[in-house]
């Protein structure tokens, strides 16, 4: 875990091996709403005398070098879920994944295709602005070579700083070679995918208590099952789950770094503003889950959910939409 402006980058994904059908061959695929959001995030943040394509790869390169090992013939998912990251605070409770009865009311630790635990992190352009942002302190701070300023600049994100995958993945998605040819224009060689959308199949809705149904306020519902793009991080082939409780090994059932965290089940999230600070709200509402109880947890924004969430049990279910359960 790397802390950075009071904002974690958390790279959550367990590298999985991938096995995709139908990849197209030697090309970058993103989604298209993503790389109007990358353009708008790269002019906002560019470092100065940099080429706009230089900075669109380098905020791309990380994407599939977290969540696809750095294959880049499918287009990432917004809606990814991190799956490496088992530290206990996570779990419902604060209880481990074997004796939890909660186990996929899991706070994810890494969300959307950066794999950074900001608040909607699955919008790819609060994630592109917040990636920009992140990476032009860095640079700025960051002496030397282009390439090592480069990975200076990619600290955060551990698919660029331990497995360097995020290198060969800029130098792929750019041509010519940014670094022999400082004065060339320089062509940014990804697809933009019509099929996967800004919130890559999440959507805003309302949510509500049902004593005070009227009273309603702005939700995000994010249901895995709906995730479009690539989806081997939760789900196999066949579109079964993949470890949908998590894995666990250890001594009293305590997990261990490498095995999977479980995928969360329907979850809607929202932030709120209470006694003069900003909290992130998840909820696992009881009628999308097979839990007797909905399960809540908060932290303030801008906190490391694994320094600490606020979790509680309620008996009802939320107001979604126009729909009371």
């Amino acid at each position: 875990m790397k802390k950075l402006l009071t904002i974690v980058v958390a790279a959550a994904v367990l590298l999985l091996s991938m096995v995709v059908p139908g990849e197209a061959a030697n090309t970058a695929i993103f989604s298209l709403p993503g790389m109007d959001d990358v353009r708008a995030a790269a002019v906002r943040w560019k470092p100065d005398g940099m080429r706009l394509e230089e900075f669109m790869a380098m905020i791309l390169a990380p994407t599939w070098s977290e969540v696809q090992s750095g294959v880049t013939t499918i287009t990432p998912s917004p809606m990814t879920q991190g799956r490496g990251d088992v530290n206990q605070a996570l779990y419902a409770f604060d209880q481990d994944n074997q004796t939890n009865p909660y186990k996929r009311a899991f706070w994810a630790s890494g969300m959307g295709y950066p794999q950074t635990d900001i608040e909607d992190a699955v919008n790819t352009q609060r994630a592109a602005d917040f990636v920009a942002q992140t990476m032009r302190g860095l640079w700025d701070q960051a002496s030397g070579t282009p390439a090592q300023k480069r990975r200076a600049a990619w600290w955060p994100w551990h698919a660029c700083t331990i497995s360097l995958l995020c290198e060969p993945v800029f130098k792929k998605i750019l041509s010519p070679d940014p670094d022999a040819n400082p004065d060339a224009t320089l062509s940014l060689l990804v697809t933009a995918d019509p099929n996967v959308g800004r919130y890559g199949g999440a959507y805003w809705t309302t949510c509500a208590n049902p004593a005070t149904p009227t009273a309603k306020w702005d939700c995000f519902a994010m249901f895995i099952d709906l995730a479009e793009g690539n989806r081997s991080w939760g789900f196999n082939l066949d579109g079964t789950y993949k470890y949908a409780d998590g894995t666990y090994s250890g001594l009293g059932g305590v997990s261990k770094t490498g095995d999977y965290n479980p995928l969360s089940v329907r979850m809607y999230q929202w932030n709120s503003y209470e006694s003069g600070v900003f909290k992130e709200n998840r909820f696992w509402s009881k009628n999308h889950t097979t839990y007797a109880n909905s399960i809540w947890a908060k932290r303030l924004i801008g906190s490391a959910p694994q320094n600490g969430l606020n979790w509680s049990s309620h008996s009802w279910a939320l107001c979604t939409g126009s729909i009371c359960p």
